[in-house]
Order: C-alpha cells, then structure tokens, then sequence
C-alpha cells in the first residue's frame, strides 16, 4: 500500500485564505506521481458534477511528476487557477436574476432551435452512396476484405455509417418516448445537464431541487419534443412543419445580438455625442438609461423601448424614493424592488423623487431614443408624451431675509473663519446669480479691471480644467459692490501675491467632472441644524434664485435677465480675455448693482 505525503501551500494562503485549509499537494494512494486537490466551496458544489452527475466536494488533477518540489511549483499555479475559477463562479451567481416567464420562453426557443438547427446539419452531413462507395474504397485498403465478408472491419464500418440514418431515427424514438413519460410524470432529470447550462449561460436564479430547475426543465423537454416531432416530419419530406406547444414559441422580445444591447447602442451613441454633451451630462444619461434597462428582460434589444414600457418605467419613477442607491436598506436592489420595499415602511417611507427628476430621466431617454431612431434601431421616439407637467408659475423656492440672515450670521460665515471657496461660493451666487461650479473654478486672471469696473470672466478658456454648461454660459459680470465691501478683492489679490492660479486653490473637482461637490451636499445639511430648512428643497442653488428675484424685484424682465444667468443664446464675442465693448457691460452692469436684500445685514462680514 501507498502511503499520502501532504505539502500546504502557504503561498496560496494571502491569495485565497478562504481555500487554504483544504488545499493541498500529495500523492495518491497507490500513485507514485502527485496530484493537486482542492474542496470544492459548498455552495459551488452543484456547479461541478462527477460523471455520475452527482455534485463533486473535491477536484483533483494529476501533475505528472514524482519529484516533490517540481509537483509543488505545478501544483501552486493549478491551485491558483481554481481559486481564480471559484472567484468568478461566484460572481456569476451574485449576479444571477430571478427566471421570468420571458426568460423561460427565451431559455425553450433557442432550445428548440438549436435542436432543429442540429437536425439540419445532420441530414447535410448524412452520406451520399456516391460517398459510401468512395468511403468503401477507403476502408478496404486500409483494413482489407471484400463486401461479402461481414466479419471484416473495413464491412463493419462501413455498415455503420450506412445505417447511421436508420440508427439516428431509432434512437430519436427512444428518445422521444423517454422525454414524454418524464414529462408527464414531472420528472426532468433526462435534461438536468442541459438545465443547469442554459441557466449558467443565462445567468438564471435556478437553485438545484426548486420549482424553478423543474419549471426549466420541464420547458426544455417540451423543447425537444417539438423538435423530435420536426425530425420526423423531415423522414418523409415534410420541412413545413411549425410547433404546436403554446411554450414553445418566438419571444415577443428576443434577446439581443452581441453588441447590440441596449447599453452597447448606447456607448455608440456616447462617442457619438450627437448633441456635445458635456461628460458629466452624459454620465447621468447613461445612469437613466441603465435605471430604465433594469425593468426590463436581461438582454432586451433596442425595439424593447416601447411606449409601453417607457410608461411602466414612469409609473415606478413615480413611487421612486429619493436617493435610493445611497440608503442601505435600498441597496443593491432593482427598481421595482426599492419601489416594493419603501411602500412596505408604511409611515416610514422615504419621500419620493420630485417631477423634474422624473422629467430628466425621460429626457435622457428621450434624447437617446431619437438617436435610435434615426439610426433605424426603432421606429419614433416612445418618450413623447410622457412628461409631467410642471407647473411654471410656481417660482423656485428662495431664502427669506431671515434665513439669510440667520445662515450668515451662524459659525459658518461670522467669526473668525477660513474665508476659501466655502465662505465665497454662496455669497457670490448671492450677488451674481453665477453657477456654483462657476464660481468654484476661477482663476485669479478670471477677475478683470475694465470700464472702471471691477469684473469677472466665467468662461472654460484659461486653462485649469473649467467647463461651462452650455456655450451661451460664456459671459463677463460686474462685481456687486457688496462683495467689494466684504473683501472679494482682496481675496482676489492675496492669491494673486501668493503665486496662486486658482481663485480658491482647495476647491476640488471630481470624477464627474462636479466642483465642490462635497460641500453641495453637506451644505444642506448645515442649514437643517440650523433650522432653515425642514425636508427638500434649500441649497446652494438656491442663492442663484435668490438673485433671479432680486433682479425680478428691482423690474427686470426674464429676457434681460437671461444673458446674467448665463442663458443667452449668442455665443459672447471678446477683445482678448474677457474684454467686452462698454455698452454691453454697463447694460448688464444695471441688472447685477440692482441686486438687493432688505432686512439683510451682513456688515458683520465686512472686511477692515
């Protein structure tokens, strides 16, 4: 008898701690060579099945050599790749989805398909006696004998594939009897294998021993019933025959080909960027499109955008709570169950996402939708129609004069505080109207002397990584004489002296392309220790609306306002760096100057 010699691979141990137990290196029982063996993760065992089928708790592969060192150094690499093998057998089934009722009807239409498709090939590839004589030829020079002699192997073969054609037809009989008794007994063991593949291929949710493998199984064995009744038909010449089983049938929504998805479509129509869009903007298209190809089948194709489904998706954003994806008890949940899951907090539930979020989610579908369309992906654009209406009339929310007062009397802004971009951005919105990004990416060159005005540039020219939401952004304002009072300049000049070529060189953008936004989404939070704002509504923004209606108060019309806020329609022609003729600046000069808050001081902050 043999005897075992164990080696731990240490190595692997940093690499998949998980496995190191029962890993190892030894030689087998009466073996002289070594083998590498490793336990199979219990809940990966149904996906390794012996020849018996059954579910395998180790795998074991010969290394081929007696010298142990040698069997150490193979045996490290064949460990490594089984541990690597697991890690995304794994991942295949943390992403697997729950089997639909179109995804059984997809699983049995390509399964009958290929059946039918096979059948095909067999019969081109069956024989022609011009073939079988030419194949007799071969066969007795290699083996000898003559046509009268069965007990030859040059007769015997070719006896065999002469009969193939009878062979395959009594074997499809068995066949066909053995699947229809299962059947109709419930027992789908016969298509087990073929169950456990489609659904690993499909990436199913079908847990050995469910009502779903039965479900599939039993959907796949219809498959092959219909395909077996095909077959036969074929045997006498008939090729028109179509199923009759109400299972197996076309999908209504086919899966789609390789690299036609949906989201494939829409990286095409990204580089693309019909339209220009910035970065950020089409990262938050892209986020509204996955979120409406969630409620949809795996795999759908283009034509699966439909008005239907575009007005089912509306109904969910409807009833979609606010800030779905960073709440925990919310995470990694599809749409429909984050919609499922907050109705059942009751009292408890979180507010739902606002009409103009829904509306930008539509636009972003909207706007890719017509791409397809012009490139014959699908007929018309489904989104028209299916906006909300908003009611304009009803002005933005804004800060009265006591929030203000209260939000710039409080540690943030009075006292002796760092005076960077955090002091800075909401009080220039204040008096400008200017984006907060905007005012978070100046440049110290950005700030201009001209006309006797003290001026700023807001424009992405410079350098320093500066974008602009729309071409017509690109403007020249005057400095309010507020922000003189409370030390603009001076900041302006300090970075100026300091070498600095950033106005507020802490401000930081990220990823997306977003400035400050850290501070955007903790400033809310400030004012509601405050007491300013309860619920939604109040933000950074909110100090732009404010100076909206300051220049509204002091009688200027929205088509004046406009070309202030950025929203002009002409693209701003300079004399070098932000210079503009006098007559531009001094009318655009009077909207900014009459910006005003009665009731707010902030003498306070004045700078000595």
């Amino acid at each position: 008898m043999g005897h075992t010699v164990t080696t731990r691979c240490h190595e692997l141990q940093s690499r998949a701690p998980s496995m190191s137990a029962d890993t190892n290196i030894v030689r087998r029982q009466g073996s002289s060579v070594y083998y590498a063996r490793t336990a199979v993760p219990l809940h990966l065992r149904e996906h390794y099945r012996g020849p018996d089928g059954k579910p395998r708790r180790e795998l074991w592969k010969s290394l081929g050599t007696k010298d142990r060192h040698e069997a150490r150094r193979l045996g490290l690499r064949v460990l490594s790749a089984w541990a690597d093998e697991f890690a995304v057998k794994r991942t295949e089934l943390e992403h697997r989805i729950p089997m639909t009722d179109a995804d059984l009807q997809e699983a049995v239409w390509s399964r009958y398909c290929a059946l039918v498709e096979a059948d095909e090939r067999f019969r081109h590839a069956t024989p022609t006696p011009e073939q079988l004589d030419e194949l007799w030829d071969q066969l007795q020079h290699e083996f000898g004998g003559s046509p009268g002699d069965e007990s030859a192997t040059a007769h015997r073969v070719w006896e065999l594939i002469r009969d193939r054609f009878e062979i395959d037809q009594a074997e499809r009989e068995a066949r066909r009897q053995a699947l229809a008794a299962g059947l109709a007994r419930g027992q789908t063991a016969a298509v087990a294998k073929v169950a456990r593949d489609v659904a690993t291929k499909m990436r199913l949710d079908v847990k050995s021993g469910t009502a779903d493998e039965r479900k599939l199984g039993a959907g796949l064995m219809r498959a092959e019933l219909e395909a077996l009744k095909r077959s036969s038909e074929r045997d006498v010449g008939d090729f028109t025959g179509e199923p009759r089983d109400a299972l197996v049938r076309r999908p209504s929504i086919e899966r789609a080909k390789a690299g036609e998805g949906i989201m494939d479509l829409f990286e095409k129509y990204a580089n693309e960027n019909p339209e220009n869009c910035r970065a950020d903007t089409l990262r938050q298209s892209r986020q509204s499109v996955e979120l409406f190809v969630s409620t949809l089948p795996p795999g759908s194709p283009a034509r699966a955008i439909t008005k239907k489904a575009v007005r089912e998706w509306k109904e969910l954003l409807l009833d979609t709570p606010v800030r779905a994806s960073d709440t925990n008890i919310f995470r990694g949940l599809a749409l429909r169950e984050i919609v499922a899951k907050n109705k059942a907090l009751g009292k408890g539930a979180k507010p739902k996402i606002a009409p103009k979020t829904i509306n930008r989610h539509l636009s972003a579908l909207g706007a890719f939708s017509t791409w397809l369309d012009f490139h014959e992906h699908i007929d018309g654009n489904p989104t028209v129609g299916h906006y909300i209406k908003i009611d304009k009339d009803t002005p933005p929310e804004t800060y009265t004069p006591e929030q203000l007062q209260t939000i710039f009397s409080s540690p943030m802004f009075a006292g002796d505080v760092e005076r960077d971009y955090r002091f800075w951005v909401p009080l220039v919105q204040m008096f400008t109207g200017m984006r907060q990004g905007e005012v978070a990416q100046l440049l110290v060159k950005d700030v201009i002397e001209q006309h006797g005005r003290a001026t700023v540039f807001i424009t992405k020219r410079g350098g320093g990584g500066k974008t602009l939401k729309t071409a017509g952004s690109e403007r020249v304002i005057v400095l309010h004489d507020e922000l003189k009072r409370l030390g603009f300049l001076k900041h302006v000049e300090a970075m100026r002296e300091a070498g600095e070529e950033r106005l507020f060189p802490t401000a930081t953008k990220n990823d997306r392309g977003q400035w400050i936004d850290a501070f955007s989404r903790e400033f809310p939070r400030e004012l509601t220790r405050l007491g300013v704002k309860q619920g939604r509504g109040l933000s950074l923004h909110t100090f732009r609306h404010n100076a909206t209606d300051a220049m509204r108060a002091a009688g200027f019309v929205d088509e004046e306002i406009a070309p202030v806020l950025g929203h002009a329609k002409k693209k701003l022609m300079t004399s070098g760096y932000g210079r503009v003729p006098e007559d531009r600046l001094l009318r655009d000069a009077k909207l900014v100057d009459a910006i005003a808050y009665p009731g707010v001081d902030l003498s306070h902050l004045y700078s000595v």
